[in-house]
C-alpha cells in the first residue's frame, strides 16, 4: 500500500483493481508533485505578504530607532569617566542659566504689564475704569464658562435621551417579534 492514500482515508483495499500498477504509481507521483508545488506557492505568497508589511513599516521604524540613538548619545557625556564630572558640571550650570533666563523673561513680561498700567494717566478714575474693565471681563468669562458647561451637560443629556429612546424602540420591536413568534408557535401546536 502507498502511504499517501492512507492519509486521505483509503485504507481498505479495493477489489478488482490493481493498486500496484504503473499507472497508479505515476498518478500518485503526479498528485504528490502538484500538491507540493501548490503548497510551496502558498508558502512563497505568505512570505511575500510578510515582507511587504515589514517593508511598509521598516523606514518608519528605522527613523524612530535612529532618533532614539541620537537622543541617547545626546544625553551621554562626551568625556571619559574621570573627566565626565566636568561635563556634568557644565550641564548643571547650563540648566541653572536656562532657569534664570526663564525667570527673567517672566519678570520682564510682568514688568511690561505693570508699565502699561502705570503709563495710563494715574488719575483715580482711569485706574478704576481699568479695574472695572477687568472685573467685567472676569464676569463675562464666568458667564461664558457657565453657558458652555450648561450647554455641554444638556447636550450630553440629549444624547443619552436619544440613545435610551433607540433602546426602547429596539426592545419594543423585539417584544413584537417574540409575541408574533409565540402566536405562530401556538397556531402550529393547535
Amino acid at each position: 500500500n502507498y502511504g499517501v492514500w492512507k492519509v486521505f482515508g483509503q485504507v481498505d483495499p479495493i477489489d478488482g483493481t490493481d493498486a500496484y500498477s504503473v499507472v497508479a504509481f505515476v498518478l500518485a507521483i503526479l498528485f504528490v508533485t502538484i500538491a507540493n508545488v501548490l503548497l510551496l506557492n502558498v508558502l512563497v505568497a505568505l512570505f511575500n505578504v510578510t515582507i511587504q508589511n515589514v517593508e511598509k513599516q521598516s523606514h518608519r521604524i528605522w527613523r524612530y530607532q535612529r532618533f532614539l540613538l541620537v537622543v541617547e548619545y545626546n544625553y551621554k557625556p562626551s568625556l571619559p569617566p574621570p573627566f565626565n564630572t566636568l561635563w556634568y558640571l557644565y550641564r548643571i550650570i547650563k540648566y541653572i542659566i536656562e532657569k534664570i533666563e526663564e525667570y527673567r523673561q517672566r519678570q520682564r513680561h510682568v514688568a511690561s504689564d505693570t508699565i502699561a498700567m502705570n503709563s495710563i494717566d494715574s488719575n483715580e478714575k482711569n485706574v478704576q475704569e481699568e479695574f472695572k474693565i477687568t472685573d467685567a471681563m472676569q464676569r463675562e468669562s464666568a458667564i461664558a464658562d457657565d453657558y458652555w458647561s450648561y450647554t455641554l451637560k444638556h447636550g450630553k443629556k440629549d444624547q443619552v435621551e436619544v440613545a435610551l429612546e433607540k433602546i426602547e424602540r429596539r426592545l419594543h420591536d423585539l417584544y413584537k417579534q417574540i409575541h408574533n413568534n409565540n402566536q405562530v408557535l401556538n397556531y402550529d401546536q393547535q
